[in-house]
């Protein structure tokens, strides 16, 4: 079963809202170390890690609160849709046809919403936690020293001596996110596609002033520019 919390109660005669007040306090100066400390002490919990299921849920929660939200905004539409379809003369499926019609979707919608929570979840996570960014630029830096991606690149290299300067930086990000972020972005929450390139980007300028991070960013830039020398000349191979 589930076990309570609040089984003891902060020492040293701290009251609940001084407790509050400094959990509130952490919070907005992201002190995590304290904020953590704070909620440990306020709901009487022995150890840091006995936070985690607490944590967990309310993420969970959170995300379907917003679910809700979203899906209670979209209804009008729907009805509207249904509403048209019935005055256009175009009814409703028969029977067991439609049933197995909405069943087949209700399922494929649970799957959609499934894997959008678990992108908002690992999104979520991301925001606040430097080694969780770190960790995602190691693998895009990975990708981008693998055979497949090095032989893509020489090739595309070769191909740029006739290119304009953005269509050089089209190809590239065409490249990168073929061979390299698709296989990456989705493990971190974000979508295998330009959107998820440029949240992921946000991401990553928000620990811009990080030295792990400036120092995995020059590595991949450094990198890439090694693989495609004719990027920075002009068409023609002025």
């Amino acid at each position: 079963g589930r076990r309570a919390l609040g089984r003891r109660r902060p020492t040293g005669g701290m009251s609940v809202s001084a407790t509050m007040d400094m959990f509130k306090n952490a919070v907005t100066d992201e002190d995590w170390p304290v904020a953590v400390e704070m909620l440990q002490l306020e709901l009487g919990l022995e150890t840091a890690y006995d936070l985690l299921p607490f944590l967990i849920g309310a993420v969970g929660q959170v995300l379907r609160t917003e679910e809700e939200r979203e899906q209670s905004a979209s209804k009008g539409h729907g009805a509207f849709s249904r509403l048209k379809r019935q005055a256009d003369g175009g009814g409703e499926a028969d029977g067991s046809e439609e049933q197995a019609s909405q069943l087949g979707q209700a399922v494929a919608d649970d799957g959609t919403r499934s894997v959008k929570r678990w992108h908002r979840t690992m999104r979520l996570m991301l925001r606040n936690d430097i080694d969780g960014i770190v960790t995602m630029q190691m693998e895009m830096l990975r990708g981008y020293q693998s055979k497949e991606f090095t032989e893509a690149a020489q090739f595309l290299n070769s191909d740029m001596l006739t290119m304009s300067h953005e269509e050089k930086m089209r190809r590239l990000k065409l490249v990168k996110l073929d061979l390299v972020l698709k296989g990456v972005l989705p493990r971190y929450g974000f979508t295998a596609d330009s959107k998820g390139v440029w949240d992921a980007t946000q991401a990553i300028e928000k620990f811009r002033g990080e030295k792990d991070v400036n120092r995995l960013n020059t590595a991949m830039h450094k990198h890439i520019l090694q693989l495609l020398p004719n990027l920075s000349s002009s068409a023609g191979g002025s």
